[in-house]
């Protein structure tokens, strides 16, 4: 019985995964202007770099919640410690070196 339980786990997890997929092509990414390829390399080394400051950024704010919460900064802290690094690693272009820099001056 346990084994039909898990079969059909995951046979509706596949159609549900299959179905929801578009078969529709993704759209072309536009170059960034001025990026070389220099900046490629940095970017092998600035994107693994910006994702561990993600987790260890929400690994931090979940630590510190209570105390940001009891101090009424809560919503700051998690702008800081998990958007910012957040969008640094997902939310811009590969070599997009100007936006990295807007994102770190934001207040």
């Amino acid at each position: 019985m346990k084994s039909r339980v898990i079969f059909l786990g995951v046979v509706v997890s596949l159609a549900a995964g299959c179905a929801s997929t578009s078969q529709t092509p993704a759209a072309p990414q536009q170059r960034v202007e001025g990026a070389t390829s220099e900046d490629m390399m940095y970017e092998v080394v600035v994107r693994p770099l910006s994702l561990l400051s993600t987790i260890g950024g929400s690994a931090m704010y979940v630590v510190t919640l209570p105390f940001s919460m009891a101090s009424g900064s809560a919503q700051e802290a998690k702008r800081q410690l998990v958007d910012k690094p957040s969008e640094a690693t997902f939310g811009r272009r590969m070599g997009d070196f100007q936006r990295l820099k807007e994102i770190k001056d934001r207040p």
